[in-house]
């Protein structure tokens, strides 16, 4: 297939698979907005009423030079926390999803490590091409842009 001829079809399935996603948000919009569609969450929901590092969160700040070096820091001190090298050149930002942080270096290898204090390798994939996008997320899946396709990864 001629290089002009792939970029066309790359971007007739990309266009398709954006139009798709725009619908599908649009229908669904007031479930992000609470059950009555107003902003507003339920009152027998649970919500915390206040926040606290001791209580239910850990104010932690993760970020990856362009060297590759995954650091975390605390949010309030600034103090470091863990700084590892994973090796490789970074273009992408990181995603937090979970207790998951997802790392893609330009050679295309994804590193994941466990959120937290302590600096825990979880996987390490090959994407098997290039990529300097960072990840995006829809609903409960993950896109990776590549040099050469747009991937959508679920369960």
């Amino acid at each position: 297939m001629l290089p002009v001829a792939r970029i066309i079809v790359a971007v007739v399935v990309i266009a398709a698979f954006c139009c798709g996603e725009v619908a599908h948000g649009v229908e669904s919009w007031n479930a992000f907005r609470g059950p009555d569609g107003n902003g507003i969450a339920a009152s027998d929901t649970n919500l915390p009423l206040e926040w606290s590092q001791t209580k239910n969160v850990d104010w932690l700040v993760y970020c990856v030079s362009d060297d590759g070096i995954a650091i975390c820091v605390e949010a309030d001190s600034g103090e470091v926390v863990y700084r590892n090298r994973l090796g490789g050149n970074f273009s992408a930002s990181p995603l937090l999803s979970g207790n998951r942080l997802y790392f893609t270096n330009e050679a295309r290898v994804t590193t994941v490590v466990r959120s937290g204090r302590e600096f825990e390798v979880l996987a390490e994939s090959d994407l098997g091409e290039r990529t300097l996008a960072s990840f995006a997320v829809v609903d409960s899946s993950l896109l990776i842009r590549t040099a050469n396709a747009l991937y959508r990864i679920s369960q």
